[in-house]
Formats: C-alpha cells, sequence, structure tokens
C-alpha cells in the first residue's frame, strides 16, 4: 500500500516540478524565433534643413488622423523612439551619423 502511494504522490509533484522555474546557475534552452508580415508603418526619414536636423515621421496628428509630423531630430516624441542619437563622422560638420532606436 505505501508502494501505491509513494507513486501516487510522485504522479501528482510531476507536472509541477516540471513547470518548475530553473535555477539561475542553470542552462536555458535556447531556439529561433521567426515572425511573419509586414511593417505597416514607414521608418521616419531624416532631412537637414536649417542647420539642423529634422526628422519626418508617421505618427497620430489628431485624434481621428494620421500623417506625418515633422520635428526637430532633438525632439521627437518619446511614445515612438527610445533613443536618438547624432555623431560627427571623419571630423567633418558636414557628415552625421543618425542612430534611431524605434519603440
Amino acid at each position: 500500500m505505501n508502494h501505491y502511494l509513494a507513486v501516487l504522490s510522485a504522479l501528482v509533484i510531476l507536472p509541477f516540478a516540471l513547470q518548475a522555474k530553473p535555477l539561475s546557475g542553470s542552462q536555458v534552452a535556447s531556439g529561433v524565433v521567426r515572425f511573419t508580415g509586414t511593417i505597416t508603418t514607414p521608418a521616419c526619414t531624416i532631412k537637414h534643413q536649417n542647420d539642423q536636423l529634422i526628422s519626418n515621421c508617421f505618427g497620430k496628428v489628431t485624434e481621428n488622423r494620421n500623417g506625418y509630423i515633422s520635428t526637430p531630430l532633438k525632439e521627437m516624441p518619446k511614445e515612438l523612439v527610445s533613443t536618438v542619437t547624432s555623431e560627427i563622422v571623419n571630423n567633418d560638420p558636414h557628415l552625421k551619423r543618425v542612430t534611431i532606436n524605434y519603440k
């Protein structure tokens, strides 16, 4: 009888043990995640105008309408991008590398 109770207890506990969170030092399974679909919003474009960089991004213009919003690069909406950086290339102030991290 004790043997049957031990086996029954193990069968009840087994599903919970298999779903337990792994320890921080243990290895984690790896794999590949594939996404399908399309990007529905175009990326922002950047242009040079009046000695500053201007972003032209598609977004919410009014409550019921979407459209393109032009703003200086330093003032891009925080709900659209997480960071925007620019750096001069080859010490030439006319050449800049702009990096935009979208959310």
